[in-house]
């Protein structure tokens, strides 16, 4: 038996002693979640809520809460409702950067790419050197076909982390889109240098190449 479902089981125990228990609600949720159970931890999660609002609850506990309940919906590809619970977190702290970035990423699944831009930009202007949102309005930018500045994007992730594999694929996809094959493959064979045997830039590798 594992430590997760140890701790599951515990967790119960403590239930049964006291069902309305928010710490133990919220903790089992979470052990859910980290063992990859989304659906059970949001159901969890939404126990925890109920019985939140019953009680006082210290802010930051409940932003907690609100992003991992919308991180569960996140995960199981539930990206509408995700948005829901992210905008939860933001109606508390509308500076939160993890509900913000989220945002971005939801919409950008969503082929909503416009208004993904504008969120992760909500990021940038809080944390200009935040890669994530860097690489994310990139594959924005390369999604509605501005290559050029798609290339701009990524090279300023890149700036910050050289070895960002992410940001370093969609560059190398980016230039292949563009029809600059010859760099997209130098840029290829300068990632693989720096990250040996890794599947996105092989995969892309043998695309440049055909």
């Amino acid at each position: 038996m594992n430590q997760f479902q140890q701790a599951l089981e515990w967790y119960q125990k403590a239930l049964d002693i006291n069902p309305q228990d928010i710490n133990t609600l919220y903790g089992k949720g979470e052990n859910l979640r980290l063992m990859n159970e989304f659906q059970q931890a949001f159901e969890w999660y939404q126990r925890y809520w109920i019985s939140a609002h019953r009680t006082l609850i210290h802010q930051e506990e409940k932003v907690i809460q609100l992003y991992f309940k919308g991180h569960c919906l996140y995960q199981m590809c539930n990206y509408q409702q995700a948005l829901e619970w992210y905008q939860k977190v933001l109606d508390i702290n509308p500076q939160d950067i993890n509900a913000l970035y989220r945002k971005g990423e939801c919409l950008r699944l969503m082929n909503q790419f416009q208004q993904a831009f504008e969120w992760y930009q909500k990021v940038l202007d809080i944390d200009p050197q935040n890669i994530d949102s860097l690489r994310g309005q990139g594959h924005c930018l390369r999604e509605m076909n501005q290559f050029q500045q798609a290339l701009e994007w990524y090279q300023k992730a890149l700036d910050i982390n050289p070895q960002d594999v992410n940001t370093l694929y969609g560059k190398a996809q980016c230039l292949i889109l563009f029809g600059q094959y010859e760099n997209a493959q130098q840029l290829l064979v300068d990632s693989n240098l720096q990250l040996p045997n890794n599947e996105l830039i092989e995969q892309l590798s043998s695309i440049s190449t055909q």
